[in-house]
């Protein structure tokens, strides 16, 4: 099976390639873990193949048990 890879830089951060995009949450409040994208624009087109790169970072915090 063919899988994708991208090359990020290790400084990279924010979005390329998408005029007016901004990124309005990053996800390290709550909610925990969701991630905004926001565009002046009427619509975001983000086509198949496009990466994003998500750091994991082990948290402190405790979270609730949902299981």
């Amino acid at each position: 099976m063919t899988q994708a890879l991208w090359v990020f830089a290790s400084n990279a951060c924010g979005s390329y390639g998408f005029v007016d995009l901004t990124i309005a949450h990053v996800g390290r409040t709550d909610p925990v873990g969701q991630i905004v994208l926001v565009s002046q624009r009427k619509d975001i087109d983000i086509c198949g193949g496009s990466g994003m790169l998500l750091r994991v970072i082990r948290s402190t915090r405790q979270l609730p048990n949902t299981l």
